[in-house]
């Protein structure tokens, strides 16, 4: 760390203030519009005409986001001007993704950040082509991820579109092909079940052990996050047998936010899993686990579904709702035949998840070590730091 120096945020750049703005939701404009959590909008001229770093102002998450292009901040946040040519702006985004923001608080009554709190803050600055060199790192991570995650929305809806033209466009519920039918979801299971909280047993997470999946575990695109996960022990695993999550199963959110959606895959296994997420576990003779799972996407099933939930502390929905709700059942020889497109789709998605989250685990590594010069990027090649997790 040779031609690391150590300055204060203060003296090197200064937060800006967002404006307020109106309409940044319907626009048709094609500028992004940032507030404390990311990105909110489009609206049709830039308060910022450089790429930068967005931090939230306002609120309890105060979040860190980047703009490669010019764009707008609403009055939650603030975006950061650099005082000279000798800070990069990617570099400076990575670098205050490891500054505790949410930790600067004013006191008000709303959690916000003050400039003056975040000018003090220090930060460890190398030259610039060291900068740009630890930013271009991490960036050809951060963009394989995207690629990654961009390929999964087109496989999805292409799997979507798929089981739709075979099982839903054109298919009457009246005039049934020969052999359908029209069942209940608890007929073609072998269980609908849920767990519980290893507290209610007097049992606690671990630092390492049996997965743990949580609602939160359950991204919106239908992977689980590993890095979200609890973890209990073999002890508690086998108290809480009624939970144990088997390949294939389809898990489905069940209180709080309602109906996030996963098929488990050998990688995630051995799991468990708590009360708010149920496990919806098919009977393989009578039916492909996928066609639940792309049943259960579909809107009208979902707005019908929802329609029952129950408002407590939090909005839940019971298994009993589940195990009532209505398919159209075509016969396995036909789902087995249609399914083939479809299962190999969804393999290619369960595979860049994969290496989503093989990416994700390495950059998360990289960047403590890249921030604080234990790793000398002048003299390492990237691929020396990528290659052993991805090998």
């Amino acid at each position: 760390m040779t031609n690391w120096k150590t300055y204060r945020w203060g003296d090197i750049a200064t937060l800006e203030y967002g404006k307020s703005l109106r309409d940044y939701r319907t626009s048709s404009g094609n500028i992004p519009v940032f507030g404390t959590n990311g990105q909110v909008g489009y609206t049709e001229k830039a308060l910022c005409n450089f790429p930068s770093v967005i931090i939230g102002r306002k609120g309890a998450y105060r979040g860190v986001h980047y703009s490669s292009k010019p764009f707008f901040v609403i009055d939650t946040a603030f975006y950061l001007k650099p005082k000279s040519k000798n800070l990069d702006l990617k570099f400076a985004y990575y670098n205050l993704l490891l500054q505790d923001i949410n930790g600067l608080d004013s006191g008000s009554a709303i959690p916000s950040t003050r400039r003056e709190d975040f000018y003090e803050l220090e930060v460890n600055l190398p030259d610039l082509p060291t900068q740009c060199r630890i930013a271009d790192i991490l960036s050809a991570l951060d963009e394989k991820i995207e690629l990654n995650r961009r390929m999964n929305q087109t496989l999805e809806q292409m799997a979507q579109m798929l089981f739709r033209q075979y099982f839903v466009d054109d298919i009457d519920e009246e005039k049934l092909p020969e052999g359908w039918r029209v069942g209940k979801l608890g007929e073609i299971t072998v269980r609908i079940t849920k767990g519980t909280t290893p507290t209610t047993l007097k049992k606690q997470f671990v630092e390492s052990g049996i997965n743990f999946i949580k609602v939160e575990s359950i991204t919106e695109t239908g992977s689980i996050d590993l890095n979200k996960l609890n973890f209990i022990d073999e002890e508690t695993n086998q108290l809480l047998q009624r939970s144990k999550v088997q390949d294939r199963d389809i898990l489905f959110s069940i209180a709080g936010t309602l109906g996030r959606m996963a098929v488990v895959s050998p990688e995630i296994l051995p799991a468990n899993t708590n009360q708010a997420v149920a496990i919806i576990r098919p009977d393989n003779s009578l039916i492909e686990p996928l066609y639940i799972y792309y049943w259960l996407k579909l809107e009208k099933v979902r707005e019908e579904t929802f329609s029952r939930k129950v408002h407590a502390v939090q909005a839940n929905l019971s298994l009993s709702v589940l195990s009532e709700i209505e398919i159209i059942i075509p016969p396995l020889s036909i789902q087995n035949q249609k399914f083939t497109e479809i299962n190999n789709l969804f393999k290619k998605i369960n595979c860049n998840g994969i290496e989503i989250q093989k990416l994700t685990t390495l950059r998360d590594t990289l960047l403590p070590k890249l921030m604080s010069g234990e790793i000398d990027v002048m003299q390492t090649q990237a691929a020396d730091m990528h290659e052993p997790i991805l090998s």
